[in-house]
């Protein structure tokens, strides 16, 4: 049976309509056509370690010689669902996802650029609406494994800068009944519990635990 999720064509159609390139400037264009669970992971490291970079028009993602699994996993997400080129890489040989109209689509599904800004994390709304546990898996992923953390007292404490996006966070992993506990700042998840958060979202690279 072939597993539907929700079109990003109306996403596309809204940068097609407003950014015009010059004929013979680029290679046709070629979107993801649909929010599957790999976009959902890859849009989760936007939210939590994209940074947006409007003289140059691009997007590139800080940590990425921290999580060696990160990089990998945008790389291998990006080649496979927009399908018209390789991703492109910065000086510093990571991956980052440039050109206007790209650049447009990301935007355009966070919700604007202003959730670039550390502190205005947000999850998107396509992942939030989903029916589909393995788009939230998928994003979930990306959000927990790059969230920063530390075991202290036999304890797993994830640190976030918006306290909204954290309970958002919070609402999600409680959807596969993960038993996280929260405050004003953290979450956090006994040490004796953290096989069933590492097996639930495929986190058990060592590097994602640094």
């Amino acid at each position: 049976m072939i597993m539907e999720y929700e079109s990003t064509q109306a996403y596309i159609d809204l940068v097609e309509g407003s950014i015009i390139l010059k004929p013979g400037s680029s290679l046709p264009m070629a979107y993801p056509k649909q929010f599957c669970p790999e976009m959902a992971e890859l849009f989760g490291y936007v939210v939590t370690t994209g940074t947006l970079t409007q003289k140059t028009v691009e997007i590139n993602f800080s940590d990425c010689s921290k999580y060696l699994e990160m990089p990998i996993r945008i790389t291998d997400i990006y080649n496979r669902l927009w399908g018209n080129r390789p991703i492109r890489l910065n000086p510093q040989g990571y991956p980052r996802i440039c050109g206007r109209k790209y650049v447009a689509f990301v935007k355009i599904v966070l919700g604007g650029k202003d959730f670039f800004e550390p502190g205005n994390e947000q999850i998107p709304a396509f992942v939030l609406r989903s029916g589909n546990k393995e788009v939230k898996k998928g994003f979930l992923k990306a959000v927990i494994g790059t969230t920063p953390k530390r075991l202290i007292k036999e304890k797993w404490i994830f640190g976030f800068r918006n306290p909204l996006f954290k309970e958002e966070v919070r609402k999600l992993l409680l959807e596969f009944k993960i038993p996280i506990e929260t405050d004003s700042v953290f979450l956090s998840i006994e040490d004796s519990k953290i096989s069933l958060l590492k097996e639930l979202l495929s986190l058990q690279h060592d590097s994602w635990w640094q």
